[in-house]
C-alpha cells in the first residue's frame, strides 16, 4: 500500500507552540480518513454543511491550512505515480477501470502501508499480472532471500549495549539494501560512530578536563548516541555475486 507521509515547514510541532521541538509528519490518508469518519453514517454520521464545516475548522485549528494543501498535492501525486506505473503494462483504453480500482485499493482500502499484501489478495486485486512461481523459481527466490538475509544479518539479534561493552567509542558499518543485476551491484552502506557514556543523575558532578568524554562509572546506567559518518549507495563490483558463487561451489 502507498499512503505517504508528508512534511514541510507548516507541519505542527511535536509540542504545540514550541518551534524548538521536532515537527510532526502528516499521513495523507489520516487527513482524508478524518473527514470520511465524520461523514460515515454508521460511525459518526455528521450531517449538514455547517456541522461539516465545524469538523474542518477543528482540523485547521491543529494543522496549518498550507500543510493541508501540501497533503492534497501529495494525495494527487501518489495516485498519478501509481497510475503511470500501472499503465506501463496495462492498457488504459481497455483496462482503465481496473487501473483505477488498483490505485484506489493501494492508496486507501488497505489503510496502511504496514499491511503486507499476500498473493491471494494481489490476485483478486490485479488479476492476470500476478503469477505463482513454479517450484524451481520458488527455490531460486528463497535462496536469494537467504543470501540477502546473511548479508544484512537479518536473523541476528542486536543489542547496542552488548556491542559497546565497556568501550566509550566504537565504529559500525551497516548494509541496509542491495540493488543487483548480472552486470553490477550496489549496496546502501551506512557508517556510524557510536559514543557511550555514564548517565549521571543531576545531583552528581565529576571534575573533567575540557573536551574529555564522560567516563564509564561503575554502578551507573549508560546512554549511547550515534553519529552518521557516511551514508549512500556504493558499487560492490560484483562483490556480492562473487560471494554467492563461492557459496555455490561449496
Amino acid at each position: 500500500p502507498i499512503d505517504p507521509t508528508t512534511g514541510n515547514q507548516f507541519n505542527p510541532f511535536l509540542v504545540p507552540d514550541n518551534p524548538k521541538t521536532p515537527q510532526l509528519p502528516i499521513s495523507v490518508e489520516d487527513v482524508t480518513s478524518y473527514i470520511a469518519l465524520a461523514k460515515d453514517e454508521k460511525k459518526v454520521g455528521i450531517k449538514g454543511e455547517n456541522n461539516l464545516l465545524e469538523v474542518f475548522k477543528q482540523l485547521t485549528n491543529r494543522v496549518h491550512p498550507l500543510a493541508l494543501g501540501n497533503v492534497q498535492r501529495v494525495h494527487s501525486q501518489i495516485r498519478m505515480l501509481a497510475r503511470n506505473l500501472l499503465q506501463l503494462h496495462m492498457d488504459e483504453n481497455t483496462e482503465g477501470g481496473k487501473i483505477e480500482d488498483i490505485v484506489s485499493a493501494l492508496t486507501e482500502k488497505f489503510y496502511s502501508h504496514a499491511h503486507a499484501i499476500n498473493r491471494n489478495e494481489a490476485k483478486l486485486l490485479m488479476g492476470r499480472i500476478v503469477k505463482d512461481a513454479d517450484n524451481d523459481e520458488e527455490k531460486l527466490m528463497w535462496g536469494l532471500f537467504e543470501d540477502f538475509a546473511d548479508e544484512t544479518k537479518l536473523r541476528e539479534k542486536f543489542s547496542i549495549k552488548e556491542f559497546m561493552g565497556n568501550d566509550i567509542e566504537k565504529d559500525m558499518t551497516v548494509d541496509g539494501a542491495f540493488i543487483e543485476s548480472e552486470a553490477m551491484g550496489h549496496v546502501f552502506r551506512t557508517k556510524v560512530k557510536i559514543l557511550q557514556r555514564s548517565a549521571l543523575p543531576p545531583n552528581v558532578q565529576i571534575q573533567m578536563q575540557p573536551g574529555q568524554a564522560v567516563p564509564l562509572l561503575p554502578g551507573y546506567p549508560t546512554e549511547q548516541a550515534t553519529q552518521i559518518i557516511s551514508q549512500g549507495w556504493i558499487p560492490t563490483k560484483n562483490e556480492t555475486q562473487e560471494i554467492k558463487t563461492q557459496k555455490g561451489k561449496k
